[in-house]
C-alpha cells in the first residue's frame, strides 16, 4: 500500500506525510510476532503505580530485552508487544528509577 501511495502521489518520496506515517505504522504493526490488541502505557503505569514512561524509552527497553514491539495506530500512547504485562510493569518500574 505504501508503494502504491507513493506511485499515485499520495505521499512524498519519504514517509513524512500523515498517510505515509500511518501506512508505515501499520506495516510495523503487522509483524507476525505481535499479538492482536495493544497496551496503553497509562495502564502499565497505573498498575506499576508510577508515572507513564515515555513511549520511545519503553519501546527501546522492550527491544533490548528481546521482545517485539511497535507503536499502535489506534492510540497515541499505546504499543503492541509480545511482552507479558507483568514484565512490562517491571520494565516500567526500572525505567522510573533511572
Amino acid at each position: 500500500m505504501l508503494n502504491l501511495a507513493k506511485q499515485w502521489g499520495w505521499t512524498g518520496n519519504d514517509t513524512e506525510t500523515h498517510l505515509g506515517k500511518l501506512l508505515k505504522q501499520i506495516i510495523d504493526e503487522s509483524d507476525p510476532k505481535l499479538p492482536f490488541g495493544y497496551i496503553k502505557l497509562d495502564e502499565v503505569a497505573s498498575r506499576a503505580k508510577i508515572n507513564s514512561p515515555p513511549l520511545r524509552t519503553m519501546m527501546s527497553a522492550l527491544n533490548k530485552e528481546g521482545y517485539a514491539v511497535s507503536r499502535s495506530h489506534i492510540a497515541s500512547n499505546a504499543i503492541k508487544t509480545n511482552c507479558p504485562m507483568a514484565v512490562c510493569i517491571r520494565i516500567a518500574k526500572e525505567l522510573q528509577q533511572c
